[in-house]
């Protein structure tokens, strides 16, 4: 059976709920018969103090295609790019843009605590499932642009 985990940037970690946005819950598939990937999560914009405004965001490419992005989420004032590129589920920087606010998560299974991991899919026409492990979620560092 496939087994690695993440982590995120030690930074993320450290910041406060008052000051992120909240990435819950996320799953990457790789599709075995259509040979695509697809994301799907939920972001919460925690800055308000009131678990304000969250919406879920999602889409589908073709690896090792190098997907960018920006893509829209279901709120149009929130979007979602991978800035390097996501040619490997298994490591990757996320980045989702809130009207004038960013926030970025590297996950990597192969890296230090157990946040996210990549598994044998167990459902028919899915190769691999990634998720964040144990209900988790990731919070991903803010910047105003």
């Amino acid at each position: 059976m496939k087994l690695t985990l993440a982590t995120t940037l030690p930074l993320a970690a450290a910041v406060s709920a008052q000051n992120a946005l909240r990435v819950e819950p996320l799953s990457v598939k790789l599709l075995s018969e259509s040979q695509t990937a697809r994301i799907d999560f939920t972001v919460v914009d925690l800055r308000d103090g009131q678990g304000g405004a969250t919406t879920t965001c999602s889409t589908a490419w073709t690896p090792p295609n190098q997907t960018i992005g920006p893509f829209a989420c279901t709120d149009d004032a929130f979007s979602f790019a991978f800035p390097n590129g996501i040619a490997d589920v298994e490591a990757f920087t996320l980045s989702v843009t809130h009207l004038s606010w960013t926030g970025t998560a590297a996950l990597n299974t192969h890296a230090g605590m157990a946040v996210y991991g990549c598994f044998e899919g167990d459902q028919p026409g899915v190769e691999t499932d990634c998720h964040l492990l144990r209900g988790g979620h990731v919070y991903l560092t803010s910047v105003q642009v």
